[in-house]
């Protein structure tokens, strides 16, 4: 996620995964340079929960943000460490095991919106790895909606995630 230019800032982002049988929401956090990174808390659901336990998971983690962190240095056993915790919580050994099956929705704060962002799982190997945005696929809200709503609108943004 990055910041376009001449657009309203980005304020607090999360990120919630979808897998068949579980569900992963976590803060994200903005680097002094302002590219974003992952942090804690993990909250790890059931994929049958209900939307406001959803969206009360997601707004603790939007709450979890934290800006102008330093850039990490990727070397040091802290940053595996919080890496190996994000596969961990979820109860997978690597990234292609993160990444199988599973659907990302980006949530951030725009304004005063609330933006769900699907993605594309491309894989954890070869040239479309990773996950990567759906614009088109942009599920925005005001900020005021409660906790049922921000469940019901990830759901929906998981719905327009693909493979």
């Amino acid at each position: 996620m990055r910041q376009s230019l001449g657009a309203p800032p980005i304020g607090a982002c999360a990120q919630a995964y979808w897998w068949p049988e579980k569900i992963l929401v976590h803060a994200l956090a903005r680097t002094e340079p302002g590219f974003y990174i992952i942090a804690e808390p993990w909250t790890t659901l059931p994929s049958n929960v209900d939307h406001a336990t959803l969206g009360s998971a997601i707004r603790e983690a939007l709450l979890a943000f934290r800006s102008n962190v330093r850039v990490p240095d990727y070397q040091t056993l802290a940053w595996k460490a919080l890496r190996r915790a994000r596969l961990r919580a979820v109860g997978v050994r690597s990234e292609r095991q993160f990444m199988s099956g599973s659907k990302l929705v980006g949530i951030s704060t725009v304004g005063q919106n609330l933006h769900f962002t699907p993605t594309r799982n491309g894989g954890s190997t070869g040239v479309d790895r990773g996950y990567r945005d759906l614009p088109e696929g942009l599920i925005e809200v005001p900020l005021t909606i409660d906790s049922e709503g921000i469940g019901l609108k990830t759901v929906d943004a998981w719905a327009r995630c693909t493979y």
